[in-house]
Order: C-alpha cells, then structure tokens, then sequence
C-alpha cells in the first residue's frame, strides 16, 4: 500500500507558528554561523531533539510530522534518523551547517546564470540567487523569532525553492 508521505514532508519543510521544520532551523544557524564550528552541529542537532522530541510544544500537524524524528540518546546530539517512506536514513550533524552553505563563486553563478540550458539558468541559479549576503534580516510572518538573512542562499533553502516550483 502507500503511505502518506505528507507527515515525513512537512518535518523536514514545514514552518508554522508552532512548527518549524529542520531545513529552516538549518538555515537559521547556517546564516548566523560565519565559520561554524563542530560544536555548533551538535546544538543543530540538540534543538533537533529538543523540538520534535517534546509533543506538548508543537502543533496538531507538528505533533504527527515529529512521529517521523528519531533520535538515540547516546549519540549526543550528533545524529538524528528520519523515517522516510523507504525507510529509515540516518544523519550525522557533523558538518551539516558548513556544508549547507553555498559558497559558490560569483564569477560562476553570473555564468551558470547566462546558460542557455533554461534548467541550468532559471532552476538552479536563477536570477534571484545571490552568493554573497546582505546583513538585513528577513523574517516570515509565521515565525518572527527566526529568519535567514536577506539575500543569503544555502543549499536547504535553493533546495526548497525548487521542491515548491515542483507543486
């Protein structure tokens, strides 16, 4: 039979008023993280657990999502599973927030950006996409208390760009 994926989604995507999902909190430290360090993975991972381990804070919808989160004490906050519809897929946090972010040249996203492959130009690097950062603060009206900074991109938020344009 199939299973509903919608719940497992929503985990890694959502943002609601009381329910943010792990590409945002991902984001959240990526921006605000010049040079992270392993320690900062691990307080990625930390208020992973935090969160989806603690029914009472999270919405109807959040509460169903966080069923999809595992997490095993003793890894500390280095590595979290997620119940994907093939199965389980384990994550280590040991270089997530550096490896979220997108250090892409400008000098080649001005080319990749002139492509004539419309895939290439407008989908991966499309001309809202900018490799530098700007120090303003973009926040969603969901969630005021956090927010990636304006102009900034990471892998997690391109990623989900292109997940939207899919729907």
């Amino acid at each position: 039979t199939d299973r509903d994926n919608t719940p497992c989604v929503e985990l890694i995507g959502r943002e609601a008023r009381k329910f943010i999902g792990i590409l945002r909190h991902l984001d959240d430290k990526a921006v605000n993280s010049s040079e992270p360090k392993p320690s900062e993975d691990k307080q990625f991972g930390d208020l992973l657990i935090k969160q989806y381990s603690s029914p009472a804070t999270l919405d109807k919808k959040g509460k169903v999502s966080a069923r999809y989160f595992k997490f095993s004490k003793k890894a500390q906050g280095r590595e979290f599973t997620i119940e994907h519809f093939a199965g389980a897929v384990r994550y280590l946090t040991a270089g997530f927030i550096h490896k979220n972010k997108d250090f892409t040249p400008p000098h080649l996203v001005k080319l990749l950006q002139s492509s004539a492959n419309s895939f290439i130009a407008g989908t991966l690097y499309g001309s809202s996409f900018s490799s530098s950062s700007s120090s303003s603060s973009s926040s969603s009206p969901k969630s005021p208390r956090l927010g990636a900074k304006k102009g900034t991109k990471t892998i997690a938020s391109r990623f989900k760009k292109q997940l939207a344009s899919l729907q």
